[in-house]
């Protein structure tokens, strides 16, 4: 701060000689007043004053528990440093009095973790706070603890089922102790704490202790050790997915105040090693965040988290999606450059669906009428078993994913011929690929063992299917009638 009273005495004082007895006096705020010899003065200069750095805030530690707990105290700057020691309800813990009055009130609230009183929260911001009564009784309840020596300093390390572990420095061999952020609920004059004992290597539990260890007097000064609620963080179902995009979609716990969000993805399930790490944000609740530059066909697996401090993060569930090309009725498939078959059905929003061959043959279902054929599903063609046949040869030119369709899928394209056959026209000389206009084809559906189900396929001049729902009936296999080839995607 700058004192103009001390300016002025500066300049009275540069006006002398330096001699034995020119002084430059200073009078401080407090009343004091400072003498400094002249001759021992190189220069004066003035400025605005700093706040001392503060050490930065811990990291979090999931030792399976409700709450997450620091890697170290407030104030400290290394695990085995004890920080700031401060009376209860002291946010800066700069007070030395011993008047209970000042910690932190006459009438102290019942719980102070993350108020105004909170040293926890005061230092290094939300959402660290100090610990209940309850988060601490269930610490010195949950893990188990060893002691040591190290830095110049006894300590006690709780350890965890999970394998995760913190330490907790001590005043001395035989005890450390922590504030609590809760209120006796008898003596008010005094605050719940955690004990440490490095001697006996165990954390006292002071809930079954016959003493009074498990509180002190709000003024006496122990250290803080902040906490951090657990936020739950869920994966959520993969949205409009394309053949290399996809929406990612998340939902983090309400916690009141945002909070940092991401993705972890990749073709690897190993996300935490191998995935590729994007940030969303900050949210209170759902969020999302387009993801480009996919692999069509390509598993990809993915999963939601928060970030808790530097280098932590909780994380969601693992789920898994496959980027695939949207499909409407009437496009070519797989591509408008790559063109095998045209969609006539699709389903999950275009992503699957059914394709029909572009060409198309004559044949009879087979020459010889006394075959058995294990033939008999009406709606998945794929499940029929032909034997080798003009037919069957034909379609398996195709490729092995390739059928005859069965009675229902024939159906299924008449209902919708007229886009089908339009696709067709705009595209194809139609003296070359005349369409399937009023023309039967079999099935690779059995009527009987000499007969199978054939389907008319026709519609008007308008595009509309003359039979709604298909016209078809049981013909000798030795017929000869029209053939198409389909497949699922």
């Amino acid at each position: 701060m700058k004192h103009l009273s001390a300016l002025i005495l500066l300049a009275a004082a540069t006006a002398f000689t330096a001699s034995a007895q020119t002084v430059m006096k200073v009078k401080m705020t407090s009343g004091e007043t400072t003498e400094i010899p002249v001759g021992k003065i190189e220069n004066v200069t003035f400025g605005e004053t700093s706040e001392p750095e503060q050490p930065e805030a811990g990291r979090p530690v999931d030792l399976g528990l409700s709450v997450l707990w620091a890697d170290r105290n407030v104030g400290a700057t290394s695990e085995f440093d004890p920080g700031i020691e401060c009376g209860w309800g002291d946010p800066m813990g700069e007070k030395t009095s011993n008047d209970l009055d000042d910690y932190p009130c006459p009438l102290p609230p019942e719980n102070i973790s993350g108020t105004e009183y909170d040293i926890a929260r005061a230092k290094w911001g939300a959402p660290w706070r100090m610990p209940t009564w309850e988060e601490v009784y269930e610490l010195e309840s949950k893990v188990s603890a060893a002691s040591g020596y190290a830095y110049g300093t006894h300590y006690l390390k709780a350890m965890a089922e999970n394998g995760n572990e913190i330490y907790f420095p001590c005043e001395t061999e035989y005890q450390g102790k922590y504030w609590s952020g809760t209120l006796h609920e008898k003596h008010t004059t005094d605050a719940y704490v955690l004990y440490a004992c490095p001697y006996q290597a165990r954390f006292v539990n002071s809930h079954n202790s016959s003493d009074d260890t498990d509180h002190a007097r709000r003024c006496v000064k122990f250290m803080v050790r902040p906490v951090m609620d657990k936020i739950t963080v869920s994966t959520g179902t993969a949205e409009d997915i394309t053949a290399n995009s996809a929406q990612l979609v998340g939902t983090v716990e309400d916690t009141g105040q945002g909070v940092e969000v991401g993705f972890l993805y990749g073709t690897s399930q190993n996300l935490i090693k191998e995935g590729t790490r994007i940030e969303a944000g900050s949210s209170r609740g759902e969020f999302n965040i387009v993801i480009g530059n996919l692999a069509e066909g390509t598993t990809y697996y993915y999963c939601a988290y928060v970030e808790m401090g530097k280098d932590f993060y909780i994380y969601g569930e693992t789920e898994s999606f496959v980027p695939l090309h949207i499909y409407n009725i009437g496009d070519f498939y797989p591509s408008e450059q790559n063109r095998k078959g045209i969609v006539f059905y699709t389903e999950d929003g275009g992503r699957h669906g059914k394709v029909v061959s572009i060409s198309k043959n004559a044949f009879p279902w087979f020459d010889a009428a006394d075959i058995r054929h294990d033939c008999w599903n009406l709606y998945e063609g794929s499940e029929n078993a032909l034997v080798e046949s003009d037919m069957a040869e034909w379609c398996k030119s195709f490729g092995s994913e390739w059928y005859i369709p069965a009675r229902g899928e024939l159906i299924t394209l008449n209902d919708v011929i007229g886009i089908v056959n339009k696709t067709m026209s705009d595209n194809y000389d139609i003296s070359e690929y005349d369409g399937y206009y009023d023309e039967i084809y079999w099935s690779s559906s059995q009527y009987t063992l000499t007969s199978a189900w054939a389907v008319c396929i026709s519609e008007n001049e308008a595009g509309v299917p003359l039979h709604k729902g298909g016209w078809y009936g049981g013909l000798e296999k030795t017929q000869i009638n029209w053939v198409v080839a389909m497949k699922k995607f």
